[in-house]
């Protein structure tokens, strides 16, 4: 008996040991693509995370000021986020400061004036949207309409531009917090937004009028820097944007950006004590996804590839969340697998009882999840 409970023991390291010499191994979904800006951006949103967190734990200052000055410190922290980003293989051209000062372009209305133009007149396609049912297809989203939206209007209005005096004083009220404020009302979005994990509080307004500024500015980010921009918005526990690393479906791994963002805010956070952050972060995983262990599993090699590009306080603190979930993930499936070949089983019979029983969590956790939804309704 103490024989064969060794053997088991040996062999079980030597599985352990193998699935973990290489972050690969932990998954068939295309991890290196990722690194390389192909399909997706999210290491670059980890990588980023990182670089921010590194320098504001080090006294660094993100403050856009009116100083007479050269150079502001938040120029460098800049430089440096969009440098760890061009190493992840980002194009430059996702990347712009949330700035007025940049209005000596061509404007784009025009072009996106005469598309829109085309559309209310039905000309610019064969197919109608109007003769299409409702729920076919993907829907708007709000947040994401509010946001173009209000970049359009930036090109008309300066974003300088006084503000009634009923909005605030010159100087203070800008008009493009008045362009985001006008703009989430007409979406009808929720005054204010929170970040997961943390709850940190965010005017809507702002962060829509913020996020306009960038976008005109860009002019034309590419398809999967837009990607990435949704995913960075779904940290918000409003479930405002398209983005789905935290939703209750566990995005593919080249879509896992969300909870970088989430634990870089967390990690800024004065008197941060990081045991309470990584219970927090898991609790909260746990609680919102169809699959427990699989969603804490995307987070750890989600991290680990981003860190082997660059390392730091936020793919540790995403590897740390999330290793207890990968130990014992392994150890199970080893054991049970090592059990049932040891009974007769074959490798088939082996993983099609472990489907099997992801088939029923998630089951378990739909009916769950379902049933809080109806509770509150």
């Amino acid at each position: 008996m103490m024989e064969n409970t060794k053997s088991k023991e040996l062999v079980l390291s030597a599985a352990q040991m193998a699935v973990t010499s290489d972050v690969n191994l932990m998954t068939c979904d295309r991890i290196d693509a990722p690194t390389g800006g192909h399909g997706m951006l999210n290491m670059a949103i980890h990588t980023v995370c990182n670089v921010i967190a590194e320098e504001m734990l080090h006294g660094g200052d993100l403050t856009v000021k009116f100083a007479n000055v050269r150079h502001l410190p938040m120029e460098d922290i800049m430089k440096k986020a969009i440098d760890s980003a061009k190493g992840a293989c980002c194009d430059r051209t996702n990347a712009a400061l949330p700035t007025s000062k940049m209005n000596s372009k061509i404007s784009g209305f025009a072009a996106v004036s005469a598309i829109y133009r085309a559309m209310e007149e039905g000309t610019l396609c064969k197919v109608r949207g109007y003769d299409i049912p409702a729920g076919v297809g993907v829907g708007p989203n709000p947040f994401i309409a509010a946001v173009i939206g209000a970049a359009a209007i930036l090109e008309i209005i300066h974003p300088d531009a006084e503000v009634p005096e009923s909005e605030g004083t010159y100087g203070r009220a800008a008009s493009a917090y008045m362009v985001g404020k006008s703009a989430a009302e007409t979406a009808g979005l929720p005054m204010k937004l929170h970040v997961k994990v943390t709850w940190e509080e965010y005017d809507t307004a702002q962060l829509i009028g913020d996020l306009a500024l960038i976008l005109k500015d860009i002019g034309a980010p590419s398809v999967i820097g837009m990607m990435s921009f949704n995913e960075i918005l779904a940290c918000f526990k409003e479930q405002i944007s398209p983005g789905f690393s935290a939703s209750p479906v566990n995005a593919p791994l080249g879509h896992q950006g969300a909870y970088a963002v989430a634990a870089m805010k967390a990690l800024l956070q004065e008197n941060v004590d990081q045991r309470q952050i990584i219970k927090a972060l898991v609790d909260e995983r746990r609680s919102a996804s169809l699959d427990p262990e699989s969603a804490l599993l995307c987070l750890n090699i989600s991290a680990r590839k981003a860190a082997e590009l660059h390392n730091g306080p936020v793919t540790k603190l995403l590897i740390a969340a999330a290793e207890p979930a990968r130990t014992r993930a392994i150890f199970e499936r080893a054991s049970f697998t090592y059990d049932q070949i040891k009974a007769g089983k074959t490798i088939t019979e082996v993983v099609t009882e472990l489907d099997n029983q992801r088939f029923h969590t998630v089951e378990s956790q739909a009916s769950m999840l379902f049933s809080a939804i109806q509770e509150r309704m």
